[in-house]
């Protein structure tokens, strides 16, 4: 049994606060999926995803909107994984792909 959460941004009062990234599945743009097999969020400088339905492999991209840099990264049998992101303050977009699967979502380092 699979442990799931919602989606959604939430932001915690802490020097350095986490905030959700709001994820959706590819192929539906337009509604944001109230279950999600997986979940991202952001402290500081670290881009952080949980996987609840055990992939095999899953690949994980994030690209600074405003330059194009992209970090791209794979994970065998992931469960959570942390992700530096070292292109500065900016609008950044993260990919998520495993099984037949693509995730999709944007987020704002300040």
């Amino acid at each position: 049994i699979g442990l799931f959460l919602m989606c959604g941004t939430i932001s915690y009062a802490e020097d350095d606060p986490m905030e959700r990234i709001i994820i959706k599945e590819s192929q539906d743009q337009e509604r944001t999926r109230s279950v999600c097999p997986v979940e991202a969020w952001h402290q500081g400088t670290s881009v952080y995803v949980s996987f609840y339905s055990g992939p095999v492999v899953a690949t994980v991209s994030i690209t600074n909107i405003q330059n194009g840099e992209v970090i791209t990264n794979v994970y065998q049998s992931p469960q959570t994984v942390s992700i530096p992101v070292y292109g500065g303050n900016g609008v950044y977009k993260i990919e998520i792909y495993y099984d037949s699967k693509v995730f999709i979502g944007d987020f704002e380092l300040k």
